[in-house]
């Protein structure tokens, strides 16, 4: 038990970038351990093969765990895109038509609406995008709740 918290230890790093550490977590596998295991010439078959499945599982349960903090990573980094669409959208693009065209972007290829939201906020200086985020984020979630009064509420909000 302790050798398998010290070996999750080892393959994971709670601030290391969690793309990264999917990415060499998904190169090893059972195989791997075994073959790393045999070349040291002083265990058993039976031990390898026990110790290789504990490490094993011990990766899965790393790689899940890795998983979920990068879908966390991936969503946060959604959520502040929108706010950044609604800070920096003008009025009369806030309408249900522009938004969903502008979300269905989002949602389809993220890296390209990041890339037409940079696009847009680099158009627009400080002082512009600067509003009322608790406001909007209400306003926002009233989006979801009851569409046609949360894009009132938004049109309203940039009156």
């Amino acid at each position: 038990m302790r050798k398998s918290c010290e070996f999750k230890e080892v393959i994971y790093d709670v601030n290391a970038d969690p793309t990264a550490v999917r990415r060499e977590l998904e190169e090893i596998n059972q195989e791997y351990f075994t073959n790393l295991l045999k070349q040291r010439g002083d265990i058993s078959e039976a031990r390898v093969k026990e110790i290789s499945e504990q490490m094993e599982s011990d990766r899965l349960e790393i790689l899940e765990t890795v998983k979920q903090a990068q879908a966390r990573e991936k969503g946060q980094d959604f959520r502040s895109c929108i706010e950044d669409y609604l800070r920096s959208t003008g009025k009369d693009e806030l309408n249900p038509e522009a938004i969903k065209r502008e979300f269905k972007v989002l949602l389809d290829d993220p890296q390209v609406g990041i890339s037409l939201l940079r696009s847009r906020l680099s158009q627009f200086d400080r002082d512009t995008l600067v509003i009322n985020y608790e406001g909007i984020k209400q306003d926002f979630a009233k989006v979801f709740d009851d569409p046609q009064a949360g894009f009132e509420a938004l049109r309203d909000r940039i009156h």
